[in-house]
């Protein structure tokens, strides 16, 4: 998910804000610091194994 502001000066340019990674991707940056347990990722998990339940948790744009 990439966000833009649609306000930016610049006519018909949106400038992106940020980014944030959806699913179960791997995250080789964290994995690489011995970071196994990242946020995202245990969201993703709790997302998988609750069907019709909204989980809602904060994210940090890259």
């Amino acid at each position: 998910i990439c966000v833009l502001d649609a306000s930016s000066e610049l006519i018909g340019a949106n400038a992106m804000v940020g980014s944030c990674i959806i699913g179960p991707a791997f995250d080789a940056d964290s994995a690489a610091n011995g970071e196994m347990n990242n946020p995202s990722r245990e969201h993703w998990t709790k997302i998988s194994q609750s069907p019709r339940k909204a989980i809602a948790m904060w994210h940090t744009l890259h």
